[in-house]
């Protein structure tokens, strides 16, 4: 898919692979990655190029994040600015913030390219942006992560779920069986309908299936023969395949099975955010 914003790519290093050891099963990864940023809606793009071939391998969309954002900084000054014009002159006005403001860059997706999946090219992406955010005292962390695959890859580099501690001791069965339902039909038990249309009770029940789809879970994840990403839950298999849209499940070859397979999966835990580990 053309996009506009690839004109402002800029080369900002490369990945080099000493080591004789970017074999997998018979399935070669590029020892040289070029990488290259962009800006990107809402954020920025780190792309990542095969040295040799010169295609596209996959990239990385990430959010800045600033413990004071742009409109409150340029407001700050403003309000500055206009004391000093007044005449005012106080302490708390003469002070300048000579400490940097703290900034975050946030993972907010992936994707590496169909001819490159299953190389293990998903878990190098991310080291290579860890590492650039060691480089520029940037701190690492995530949006509301939505991907099997992806939260698995994050635990295997030392990425904690921020309700981790709690997950951790819940079983995949416990934590799906969140009584979601059972809320919701104590909440309709105790607020009843506002009108004698129904149409009330329409939009509770759209409003409480969108509060359910962001509701944090467990699933067993495994990798099925044909490349699908299996995913098991204990309890319904529709409940479980109505939390991820139609365009997820195919970008992401999702399956839903009603059964565990053998050998069994990893414990994925989705719709959270990840803490990074110490850098």
């Amino acid at each position: 898919r053309f996009d506009h914003r690839a004109k402002f790519a800029q080369l900002i290093g490369i990945y080099v692979d000493d080591d004789d050891n970017s074999k997998t099963e018979g399935r070669s990864i590029a020892n040289n990655i070029l990488v290259a940023m962009q800006p990107d809606q809402g954020g920025r793009k780190l792309i990542f190029l095969d040295a040799i071939e010169g295609k596209s391998l996959g990239f990385i969309e990430l959010e800045t994040q600033s413990a004071i954002s742009n409109n409150k900084m340029q407001q700050k000054e403003m309000e500055h600015a206009e004391n000093r014009n007044n005449g005012n002159t106080d302490d708390d006005d003469l002070k300048t913030d000579s400490d940097p403001i703290p900034v975050t860059s946030a993972l907010r997706g992936m994707l590496v390219s169909d001819d490159c999946r299953g190389k293990g090219y998903a878990r190098i992406f991310l080291a290579i942006w860890l590492k650039l955010c060691l480089g520029a005292d940037v701190t690492p962390a995530t949006t509301r992560i939505n991907k099997p695959l992806m939260a698995l890859t994050l635990v295997r580099l030392g990425f904690t779920p921020l309700r981790g501690h709690h997950l951790a001791k819940l079983s995949n069965k416990s934590h799906l069986q969140g009584s979601v339902r059972e809320k919701i039909n104590e909440n309709d038990n105790g607020k009843g309908n506002s009108d004698g249309d129904g149409k009330h009770s329409g939009g509770k029940k759209r409003h409480k299936k969108l509060k359910e789809k962001h509701r944090p879970l467990a699933v067993e994840v495994s990798v099925g023969k044909e490349g699908n990403v299996l995913l098991y839950s204990p309890l319904s298999a529709e409940r479980l395949r109505n939390g991820f849209s139609a365009t997820e499940v195919r970008s992401q070859r999702l399956k839903v099975i009603t059964e565990a397979s053998e050998p069994r999966g990893r414990i994925a835990h989705l719709r959270v955010r990840y803490a990074p580990p110490p850098l």
